[in-house]
């Protein structure tokens, strides 16, 4: 290849780098498990409309407006449904409650704003071309950072597959994840 081609080329790569950089903020961590406050006008509606006839148990809102400002808040219910998640992130919203923003092992595509799932798939898509592995909200440090910069997360105990992936492909454990973490910031 010839050295102006070479260069026009080299060029060409550093302003794609620069824009990805760009749109990715200078970050990889970008991820699924991750539905941000605001969802959007439109989706917002929909799910208010949607649980609209389900109520909070106030002893349990109580209890939640209760918690010191700097605690991390983990919900957790026992199996693992979107249906819960989506509840309590529209219904403490509407609380003025800590809103779970953080799903654990959770995959929310439909809810995402458009903006939110391009950076999701550029992020995704860079650093598996750059690394030939997926990334992790775990091993990167993704998770342990939004909860302690006061995201709230939500935590399933119990899935399907979830004593397959936890023990035999040995993916990360959440609730270990969580006591690993605790461990590592208490004073």
């Amino acid at each position: 290849m010839s050295k102006p081609t070479r260069l026009s080329l080299n060029n060409f790569k550093k302003k794609i780098r620069g824009w990805i950089d760009t749109v990715l903020e200078g970050t990889h961590n970008h991820y699924l498990s991750y539905l941000p406050t605001p969802i959007g006008w439109l989706s917002s509606g929909m799910l208010k409309l949607f649980f609209s006839g389900i109520k909070c148990d106030k002893t349990q809102t109580a209890i939640i407006e209760n918690i010191p400002k700097d605690a991390i808040i983990i919900y957790v219910i026992k199996f693992k449904s979107y249906f819960d998640y989506l509840f309590y992130y529209t219904r403490y919203k509407q609380e003025g409650l800590p809103v779970p923003e953080i799903g654990f092992d959770y995959r929310i595509f439909f809810w995402q704003p458009v903006s939110r799932l391009f950076k999701v798939f550029l992020a995704f898509s860079d650093y598996l071309f750059h690394n030939r592995t997926f990334p992790d909200p775990y091993k990167s440090g993704y998770i342990r950072q939004e909860l302690l910069n006061g995201r709230a997360g939500f935590l399933s105990l119990v899935e399907k597959r979830g004593f397959y992936r936890w023990f035999v492909k040995a993916e990360t454990d959440p609730i270990r994840y969580l006591i690993e973490m605790q461990k590592s910031i208490v004073h």
